[in-house]
């Protein structure tokens, strides 16, 4: 957006301090093009964040519908001087505006030329149920991290930690939308230590990573998984993640449970028999998905998977006898045990939630 005389909207911590500033940068404003222009850009700068749905009518009466990957900053160079006030969106679709109800039509008549989609699941199937183009392609990124994985592997290097980092890492998270410059940081400092790779967004850490050799032995309660979970822990960092470049787990230093649950995420790139839901599952590790939540989604509901997986396999007295009462069967106690455990042994993960390409 415009409105080049007003400088970083983050200085305004107020929307009245705002308002004061676009009235002496623009005095010859109407009151109505006032409360226009700051309701535009208090959205912009403080409300519409990562993760976030928006909509903006096209130059046809369409409505272009997408999800904000990066919020506000202020920058001369991203798309010219003209327009320095920035948010980064990545645009899913165009809808017709009849395939939505009337209170949402009724939200589409204010003046906002972009708007924050507060109750997205309407239009959220609009997305998916009826696009110009029809359903939305499924994200190649995935299949492409997995073939740069497995040539990376194929090739005659000496596979050192620091040569995986190089060689295997770094082209992984870049290609799922990481900027290797800005934000890809190597040896990042924490306390009197510092992690392997940590990936970061306007100065802020989401994610640490630290790194093995590759076809190294990754062990549950290894030393560098502890440490990772430290470092994150210490510096307040959501997600620590422990890979030799084929093989991706992440936890959750946070979550209150042993730490045998805390590993939410199980990724083989390499495997020649995906897991149910790899290597999909490696969009989880996206800047859309970290920062937008959606990861944070997926490690709620494979926490209690794991868990529910974890008492099937041995099933407590009390567990064994609330099923047989529900299940109203008098009969052998071991069978029961040996049919809990079976589905215990079954129980897939949870679903991936929709994990649209980085390049998509």
């Amino acid at each position: 957006m415009g409105w080049t005389g007003l400088g970083d909207l983050r200085q305004w911590e107020t929307r009245e301090a705002l308002k004061d500033a676009y009235r002496a940068a623009y005095p010859a404003a109407t009151k109505d093009e006032a409360v226009h222009g700051v309701g535009m850009l208090w959205a912009l700068s403080h409300e519409i964040l990562p993760g976030h749905w928006v909509v903006t009518p096209d130059s046809e009466g369409k409505l272009m519908v997408g999800e904000v990957t990066r919020g506000y900053h202020y920058s001369k160079s991203a798309l010219g001087e003209k327009a320095p006030h920035v948010v980064s969106v990545k645009w899913l679709a165009r809808v017709e505006r009849k395939v939505l109800d009337d209170r949402l039509r009724r939200t589409l008549r204010c003046r906002l030329i972009v708007f924050r989609v507060r109750e997205p699941e309407p239009i959220i199937q609009a997305v998916l149920q009826q696009t110009d183009t029809g359903p939305l392609p499924l994200p190649p990124v995935a299949g492409e991290v997995r073939e740069l994985v497995r040539k990376a592997v194929g090739k005659n290097w000496k596979r050192t930690e620091a040569a995986t980092i190089t060689k295997i890492i770094i082209p992984v998270l870049e290609k799922l939308g990481w900027d290797r410059l800005d934000e890809i940081e190597l040896e990042y400092s924490v306390g009197k230590g510092s992690v392997d790779v940590a990936l970061c967004r306007d100065g802020k850490p989401y994610v640490f990573i630290e790194a093995k050799a590759f076809e190294n032995q990754l062990t549950e309660d290894g030393s560098e998984v502890r440490q990772a979970m430290h470092y994150a822990g210490d510096a307040g960092v959501e997600w620590a993640v422990l890979t030799d470049g084929g093989r991706w787990w992440v936890y959750d230093p946070f979550i209150k449970t042993e730490n045998r649950y805390k590993r939410v995420v199980e990724i083989d790139l390499l495997k020649e028999e995906p897991d149910p839901y790899s290597p999909d599952a490696i969009l989880l590790l996206s800047p859309e998905a970290v920062i937008g939540g959606r990861l944070r989604d997926f490690a709620r509901r494979a926490v209690w998977v794991a868990a529910v997986r974890s008492a099937l396999r041995s099933p407590s007295e009390e567990l064994v006898e609330a099923v047989r009462k529900q299940a109203g069967i008098e009969g052998d106690e071991t069978a029961l045990k040996e049919a809990l455990a079976h589905f215990g042994e079954a129980c897939p993960p949870p679903p991936l939630p929709p994990l649209p390409s980085p390049d998509c």
